[in-house]
């Protein structure tokens, strides 16, 4: 995909979609983003396709214009995405996802831009978590301690983004001079996500300036261990995800629903993904797992064998290799 340039130009036929309202003059409609997919994968060419196709027969259903911006969104086609996502909020105004999918896929963009996009999400939806999380950070980025406050104590009574509610409300008490209630706003975060890498890293540079050195270094030591950002758990954005079709993506997506014991939907996006990448070694193993669990033992013993083949250190696939042919 990264040799999917970001163009969005031309319609269908090369024609603007006209909209007749009545006796009203007809009013111009965005024009259809259609990408140059030279170099993308073959499920994304296809998939790009539908969601044009669909939108072409629906141009006036913000789900059919959504769902282009989400598969958009998902390959990285930020200004096709935002084109999308901004004619869905027009047509439907009442679905938080379309102003909070259009925030979300606009890191890059300034903290005031998305402050207000995600206003418009909050006030639809005050109750999602991750709304109130991601409004707070751009609230705080623009100096708003007070209404930042605001939005993290909203998300914090949630359990499921409780260590980001807790680390934003933490950020806002160190702009506020607060470094102790800082420090025991970090320590319930940590409490409630031992993994929760940024929780960490804040809480060691907080406990350093309170002249606690040994259990500075205690902290950032594990957080050192600890990999990559901590993702919000956020059921919109994983709607985004389950959008995605590269190889990669596929094979991400048939492993959660294999574990959803969803098994025929994965079974079929992981054969899509080994269609692309067939030495995928992790790929073969849940594609054969799943098999397993529809009783197809022969296919799921020789997806393992073939996982076990491609990776020979790959211990939870030999596991799983001499179990299942108990089973035979």
């Amino acid at each position: 995909m990264n040799q999917v340039r970001h163009t969005f130009f031309a319609l269908a036929g090369g024609c603007l979609l006209l909209v007749g309202c009545g006796q009203e003059a007809e009013r111009l409609e965005p024009i259809l983003p259609n990408p140059d997919m030279s170099g993308a994968e073959r499920f994304v060419v296809e998939k790009v396709r539908d969601v044009r196709a669909s939108v072409l027969a629906n141009p006036q259903s913000a789900t059919h214009w959504g769902r282009m911006g989400m598969v958009f969104d998902v390959h990285n086609l930020v200004a096709e995405a935002v084109v999308c996502y901004r004619e869905a909020e027009r047509l439907d105004p009442d679905d938080f996802r379309w102003p909070y999918m259009h925030s979300v896929c606009l890191p890059d963009a300034g903290p005031e831009v998305r402050a207000e996009i995600l206003r418009r999400a909050a006030a639809l939806r005050p109750d999602y978590g991750p709304v109130n999380i991601r409004w707070g950070e751009a609230l705080l980025d623009v100096g708003n301690l007070e209404l930042a406050k605001t939005c993290f104590e909203k998300a914090a009574g949630q359990s499921d983004v409780v260590s980001h509610a807790n680390l934003g409300l933490a950020r806002v008490a160190i702009k506020a001079g607060q470094p102790q209630q800082a420090r025991q706003l970090l320590e319930a975060a940590a409490t409630a996500n031992r993994k929760h890498r940024e929780v960490f890293i804040l809480l060691a540079r907080v406990l350093q300036s309170l002249n606690e050195p040994a259990k500075a270094q205690q902290v950032a030591q594990w957080a050192q261990s600890l990999q990559g950002k901590t993702p919000i758990k956020d059921p919109a954005r994983t709607e985004v995800m389950f959008e995605g079709a590269t190889a990669d993506q596929l094979a991400i997506q048939g492993n959660r629903l294999r574990q959803q014991e969803k098994y025929d939907e994965s079974i079929r996006r992981l054969r899509m993904s080994l269609e692309i990448e067939p030495a995928n070694a992790l790929a073969r193993f849940d594609l054969g797992l799943g098999l397993i669990a529809k009783q197809e033992i022969q296919s799921g013993i020789a997806e393992l064998e073939k996982a076990v083949d491609l990776d020979d250190k790959f211990q939870p696939a030999q596991e799983a290799l001499k179990w299942a042919r108990t089973l035979q």
